[in-house]
């Protein structure tokens, strides 16, 4: 036997109730729906009619639906069946214009109606009166204009989300929100509202305020009265803008986040953003159009972490400018503007600072020139982008420029960048502490593309130059004569320097002329230093060494060039004259022919006698 208690008793229920509703949901899904559990989604177009007879066959047990509407009027008392819905969503096309106002009578438990894409121009009076649950509205992308009935809010007091954008809206009654006063979200973009001119003093609550890309072209001073629980304020993509009240943002006490993004013709006035202690977010993005920041236009931000000023056309920022929010700031991004230089301690005060970027200016080569001192006192930064600026190099002062940056990642590609071998004690540095930084070479040719963490002395070819042993052994006929010598040396990346020092006496003052010549192999891509000696009248006491020492800032190296004089005694050639020669030769030539004559007498009787004798063997008379 066993017991089981309440709760597992109510687990067992549960399951068993939730399974037959889930078999009952399935049983009467229509053929043009999809069914999962109580959740239902139809994708086809209905008409009126056949919504009606679709609906009539869903489970009174539907908490989700959506439908696709197609007919011009929703007609009234439609969804009376599915009192358990707890989220329509209906979609239309641009023959659906009209909404009865008993549409959604019955539809108790509903929480969320959205309403979209449709060619409805006004809503019915208090249309969302039977829906007493009701908290969260979307009726975007419709064509609602302008609202000058807005009694259809009379009795929304419990809703706290609501989404009007792309309405093409122009017009907002003063006291629209009025009687919504626990709305905690507010969509309003992409319509045409101009000058905002509503009364949010009952709005309280209102935690999200979206603005974007509604053509704004003003905000006064009691714009925003009333939103004191304003955490996120989006004002992005209003180009048109090009006032806001020194005091809008006062009342806006607390306020996390500012969006001000692309707003081309707005002009920072000073102070602007004071009373916004609690702001930590401000995004100014290519949102003004001052190449200077105006006097203390900061101040009141002391809880600011994140500030972009990024494609804007500032031409300088100085630490006075980030002084009033110097011990807050983590996140600065001022890439692509015009800021050529950035001068010593220009964030030395900003301690906390975390992630910094001065990449690329957006219409011209960027940073140029970073002062020894310009990221001093940046102990805290983990990510630095200093990429595609006008930098060519990375000498040893840039070193000390980077030396307080011992734990951050640094981005600082730059299409101009020459690897020669200035780099090297940077690349020490960074391997040394650890920094991860992104970088590639342009040039020499030799490493280009290469890592930069990866160069070292010999991927650069920065090593001492080369030299070449010689020895020059003179004999007799040199003597008198003029001598050249030479020390050549080769080197990577500059003229090698070129000494000697001598042992014995091989240049004599008054008779030696010394040449220094530079060139270029070109075949090899080494500088080369030629040093000539020319030694006039050469006697052989002026025998000995030149000792030739070749050096750069990697080192040197040394080699030797003999003179030797060596007196040797050659044997003496016989000269025969040419008669003799001839007579020798026609001598021969007398005494072959005469030889050869006389051989020649000596065969031919023997050959006459050869011949009588076989003419007596072969006589006629012997025949017969």
């Amino acid at each position: 036997m066993f017991r089981l208690d309440c709760q597992a008793v109510f687990s067992i229920t549960g399951f068993i109730i939730s399974v037959l509703i889930s078999l009952v949901a399935s049983d009467s899904c229509p053929e043009t729906c999809r069914c999962q559990s109580t959740r239902v989604n139809c994708s086809t177009p209905f008409t009126s009619a056949l919504l009606r007879q679709t609906l009539e066959s869903l489970s009174e047990q539907t908490t989700v639906l959506s439908i696709v509407y197609t007919s011009s009027i929703l007609p009234a008392y439609l969804f009376y069946r599915l009192s358990l819905l707890r989220k329509l969503e209906i979609r239309g096309d641009q023959n659906f214009h009209t909404l009865h106002k008993d549409s959604f009578t019955g539809l108790y438990n509903l929480r969320k109606l959205i309403i979209v894409d449709t060619n409805i121009k006004t809503l019915p009076a208090d249309f969302v009166m039977p829906l007493i649950k009701l908290r969260h509205i979307d009726i975007s992308r419709n064509k609602l204009g302008n609202l000058i009935d807005n009694t259809f809010f009379w009795s929304s007091k419990n809703i706290t989300y609501l989404d009007m954008s792309r309405n093409e809206l122009s017009n907002l009654p003063w006291g629209i929100f009025r009687h919504v006063p626990n709305i905690e979200t507010l969509h309003l973009g992409e319509n045409n509202l101009g000058r905002l001119d509503v009364d949010f003093s009952t709005a309280s609550k209102l935690q999200k305020l979206y603005l974007e890309n509604s053509n704004l072209t003003q905000l006064g001073e009691r714009t925003f009265i009333g939103l004191t629980s304003l955490n996120i304020l989006v004002l992005k993509n209003n180009q048109k803008l090009v006032e806001i009240s020194q005091t809008a943002f006062e009342p806006l006490e607390n306020l996390r986040t500012l969006q001000l993004e692309n707003g081309s013709y707005l002009n920072l006035v000073s102070e602007m953003f004071l009373g916004l202690s609690k702001l930590t977010h401000l995004y100014l993005s290519s949102g003004f159009r001052n190449t200077i920041l105006p006097f203390k236009v900061f101040n009141g931000l002391k809880s600011l972490r994140t500030l972009d000023l990024s494609f804007t056309n500032l031409t300088t920022i100085t630490s006075d400018d980030l002084e009033p929010i110097a011990e807050s700031v983590q996140n600065l991004n001022l890439s692509h503007t015009d800021m050529k230089i950035l001068e010593n301690n220009t964030f030395s005060d900003c301690v906390q600072l975390k992630e910094l970027n001065l990449s690329n200016a957006s219409n011209s080569k960027g940073v140029g020139t970073f002062e020894a001192e310009t990221f001093g006192g940046l102990s805290n930064l983990t990510k630095l982008d200093i990429g595609q600026n006008s930098f060519q190099t990375l000498s040893y002062p840039f070193i000390q420029i980077l030396t307080p940056l011992k734990s951050a990642t640094i981005f600082a590609n730059s299409d101009n960048l020459t690897c020669d071998c200035g780099v090297l004690p940077f690349v020490k540095w960074l391997t040394s502490n650890s920094i991860d930084i992104r970088m590639k070479c342009l040039r020499p040719s030799w490493v280009y593309s290469h890592d930069i963490k990866t160069l070292n002395a010999q991927t650069l070819r920065c090593v001492k130059p080369d030299g070449y042993e010689n020895t020059l052994i003179l004999e007799q006929d040199g003597v008198g004569k003029t001598v050249t010598v030479s020390c050549i040396a080769y080197g990577y990346h500059d003229y090698p320097n070129v000494s000697y020092t001598v042992t014995g006496n091989p240049l004599v003052k008054d008779k030696t002329d010394e040449f220094r010549n530079l060139r270029i192999d070109d075949n090899l891509n080494q500088y080369v230093t030629n040093l000539t000696f020319k030694i006039h009248g050469f006697k052989p006491e002026n025998s000995g060494s030149i000792h030739c020492i070749a050096s750069n800032e990697f080192g040197n190296t040394s080699w030797e060039m003999k003179i030797a004089y060596e007196n040797k005694q050659h044997p003496k050639a016989i000269i025969v004259p040419w008669a003799i020669v001839v007579i020798v030769l026609a001598v021969v030539v007398t005494v072959t022919v005469v030889v050869c004559w006389c051989i020649r007498r000596t065969k031919e009787p023997d050959e006459l006698n050869e011949d009588e004798d076989d003419e007596d063997e072969f006589s006629p008379s012997d025949e017969f």
